[in-house]
């Protein structure tokens, strides 16, 4: 799949941040304008370059969504790590997490952080920013938060 300008110029901006010392950026892009293409082809370029990514969302059907296009815009497939599935011990370099998963103490203890050295966040409004941020706090660098519509719609978190 052939991404779009802006979507290219989108994902250049993203590691040149990381570059410059920027390890937490925003992309906005509103409904319909290809952002799970557009972190597909992120997380390729980051895994050729033999990083981890961990991609969440907060329903199931997103994280399908997410895995299912990363696979026909990158080949890649992914682990899942909600509810009974984990990622441990996958020889998959992404995974698909569950929020709410992830967000438990529990969960978060046992999980190991090199499952993801790159996280991407996939957001749609109304869903519990602090949730993201728990699970956001174990990632220093390469950390990626989408929003869906609207920057200022992040519930007043600074990232």
């Amino acid at each position: 799949m052939e991404l779009r300008p802006y979507q290219i110029e989108a994902n250049k901006h993203i590691q040149e941040e990381w570059e410059n010392g920027n390890n937490k950026t925003l992309l906005v892009l509103p409904t319909g304008l290809g952002k799970t293409v557009t972190f597909s082809d992120l997380t390729k370029t980051l895994v050729s370059k033999g990083e981890r990514v961990l991609i969440m969302a907060h329903r199931g059907e997103l994280l399908d969504q997410a895995a299912d296009k990363l696979f026909k815009v990158t080949g890649l497939k992914t682990a899942v790590e909600k509810a009974d599935d984990t990622a441990e011990n996958s020889f998959y370099r992404v995974t698909v997490g569950s929020v709410q998963t992830l967000m438990r103490e529990k969960r978060l203890k046992r999980f190991k952080r090199d499952i993801g050295e790159m996280l991407v966040k996939c957001v749609v409004q109304g869903f519990g920013e602090k949730s993201l941020m728990a699970v956001g706090r174990l990632y220093d660098e390469g950390f990626v938060f989408w929003q869906t519509i609207d920057g200022g719609r992040c519930g007043g978190v600074d990232f």
